[in-house]
């Protein structure tokens, strides 16, 4: 149910996205009126550096930095100038934004020069590889959550190849 209300017109109002919770949140209604609402029943960290979570070593010149909600991940990865990853495929999809360098993809056979600024989103098991051009700092989502990237375990990757 999650009821709510409206503190400046004193409206009680039903949003079925938020859940019963002892915990509450100031801010905007979906009128515009200031409110308070509860929140989701799980409430995640907020404000952590996502440098202090222990780095993923993905391939030889790619570390990953992945943050995990319910249902997707968030990643910070660094791909030094000519790494490569190799032409793979997954269930999750992808959304992959340039912060800093030149990464060249190829995504379901045609070929993107990515650069500062630029994303490309990637549906599930589309086949894509990519190789860094020049020193990358790149932001990768995936949904559903990539649970093989929870642990600093060597990822498993499942190549076009190996996938026939």
């Amino acid at each position: 149910m999650g009821y709510y209300r409206c503190l400046s017109r004193a409206i009680i109002c039903t949003n079925r996205k938020w859940s019963h919770s002892r915990y509450y949140n100031f801010g905007k209604c979906h009128r515009g009126n200031l409110g308070v609402w509860p929140l989701p029943r799980k409430i995640a960290t907020l404000n952590q550096s996502i440098k202090n979570i222990p780095p993923k070593n993905l391939l030889q010149g790619i570390t990953g930095y992945y943050a995990h909600g319910e249902k997707m991940t968030f990643g910070l990865v660094e791909l030094k100038a000519g790494s490569i990853v190799p032409l793979h495929h997954h269930v999750h999809e992808q959304t992959t934004y340039i912060l800093e360098g030149q990464l060249d993809m190829v995504i379901g056979g045609q070929a993107f020069s990515l650069t500062a600024g630029m994303y490309h989103a990637i549906p599930s098991d589309t086949p894509h590889s990519a190789v860094a051009i020049t020193d990358c700092k790149v932001i990768d989502v995936f949904s559903p959550v990539r649970e093989d990237y929870k642990t600093t375990d060597p990822v498993k990757w499942q190549t076009v190849a190996e996938s026939k």
